[in-house]
């Protein structure tokens, strides 16, 4: 669910079983303003310290978190810092990318779809 703004609001949860039976569950939930985004410089340090664990999956799924991040939020776009994702992107899958599997180029393809995406602001 997207709220419009933060407050308190209700939920309201409806289930119907197959025999019909209808139940529902209420809360009520607060909701609080998003924190700022990260800076590049954090996101980057975050970027580097999931690339520590030498987990190639772990990697490109930030890699992508990141990237996507950037084109959800309409960010502008920082050649830079993209590049700079790219170049992480590259060194991460290289040795899978040597003899790649179909796995592997489409997690490269995904990561630099992504990149591309927030690099162009969509």
């Amino acid at each position: 669910m997207i709220f419009p703004k933060p407050g308190t609001a209700t939920v309201q949860a409806q289930a119907k079983d197959s025999l019909g039976s209808v139940s529902a569950a209420y809360g009520e939930v607060s909701l609080f303003s998003p924190p700022a985004s990260p800076s590049n410089a954090e996101r980057l340090n975050m970027l580097a310290k999931v690339q520590d664990t030498g987990n190639e999956a772990a990697t490109m799924a930030a890699i992508t978190a990141v990237a996507d991040q950037d084109a959800q939020a309409g960010v502008p776009a920082d050649p830079t810092f993209s590049n700079r994702l790219l170049v992480a992107a590259q060194s991460t899958a290289s040795s899978s990318l040597a003899k790649p599997t179909p796995e592997a180029v489409d997690s490269m393809a995904g990561v630099v779809t992504s990149v591309v995406a927030g690099a162009s602001g969509t």
